[in-house]
Parts: C-alpha cells; sequence; structure tokens
C-alpha cells in the first residue's frame, strides 16, 4: 500500500477559496460565540464588559461578507479560458456527428 505524497495530492480548493472559507468560519464562529455571551446569562456574567462583546459582534457581523468580496475580485477567480476546460464547439465536433 502507497502512501500519497503531498504533491501526488489534487488539490480542490486554492488558495484564496480557503483563506475565503477560513475567515468567514471564524468571523461566524466571533459572531456566535459573542451572541452565546449576549444570551445567555452565567457566559455573561463570566465574560462581563458586555459594550466590548456589543462591539466584537457587530464588527465581526458587518465583516462577515467581506472575505467572499474580495475572494471574487481576486485574480484566482479570473475568467476561466476555454483553452483550459475545453470549449463546446471542439468537443460537440467529434467524428460521427453526421
Amino acid at each position: 500500500m502507497q502512501s500519497t505524497v503531498g504533491s501526488d495530492r489534487v488539490q480542490r480548493f486554492g488558495r484564496v477559496q480557503r483563506l475565503v472559507h477560513r475567515t468567514t468560519g471564524w468571523l461566524m464562529a466571533f459572531c456566535a460565540g459573542t451572541a452565546a455571551c449576549l444570551y445567555f446569562s452565567p457566559l455573561a456574567e463570566l465574560v462581563g464588559r458586555r459594550l466590548l462583546v456589543v462591539a466584537v459582534h457587530e464588527i465581526s457581523g458587518i465583516l462577515l461578507p467581506v472575505p467572499l468580496l474580495l475572494g471574487l475580485f481576486s485574480a484566482e477567480f479570473g475568467p476561466i479560458s476555454s483553452a483550459s476546460t475545453g470549449s463546446p464547439s471542439t468537443t460537440a465536433s467529434g467524428s460521427g456527428s453526421r
């Protein structure tokens, strides 16, 4: 049985996609964590500093769409060339199509 080496693995997602996904996940975790601290009394008493928790919650919520928008405007999400995917005209013009 052969083990897979890093160079043999297929990367399904690029660097930008992974960064967008992780950043959005962290922002959502901040939103959920601060929401729990604001909603549940025992956590609110444990954390204290309600104004700081409210500010972190609001800022992380406002920043949620930012990673997606930055990722969409990155060079890695540029237009897909027809040479890399195969244009429909080259795939439909095979032999025997008459």
